[in-house]
């Protein structure tokens, strides 16, 4: 199951397994070894091939057939929240709540719906790219 989430991730990132070892310091054979399933990475190359693909080890080691958020997803959905409340205060991103200013609740209430509406079109990002054969 590794060997393919592996390649398939690989494959999808549009990389040959001469690129993907030079990233990790890792010989084009290993990659094949991995692969093919001949070979078992150790945790921390585990590790870092998730993060590099953004997925989780669960997903990736194929005991999880749904990609789920990874802690850079979270991260990156953190810094668009603060992003996008700063631009909320400065009156830069532009919403039409018919000339009335947002308080503060109104505000909290707007960052929230953003925040699941990331958080959903994230999942969503992962499920369309995960190659079908691992869909339930």
């Amino acid at each position: 199951m590794f060997g393919n989430r592996l390649s398939e991730l690989r494959k999808n990132a549009n990389l040959t397994q001469k690129e993907l070892a030079e990233k990790f310091d890792l010989t084009p054979k290993a990659i094949s070894f991995y692969e093919l399933g001949q070979r078992e990475p150790d945790f921390d190359t585990v590790v870092k091939l998730a993060d590099f693909f953004g997925v989780t080890t669960d997903y990736l080691l194929g005991k999880s057939s749904h990609p789920q958020l990874t802690r850079r997803n979270e991260l990156d959905i953190e810094k668009d929240l603060e992003d996008m409340k700063k631009q909320l205060e400065e009156g830069t991103l532009r919403m039409d709540l018919g000339g009335e200013p947002i308080d503060e609740e109104i505000m909290q209430f707007i960052i929230e719906n953003m925040e699941n509406t990331l958080i959903l079109a994230k999942l969503k990002a992962k499920e369309k790219f995960t190659p079908k054969k691992y869909k339930k």
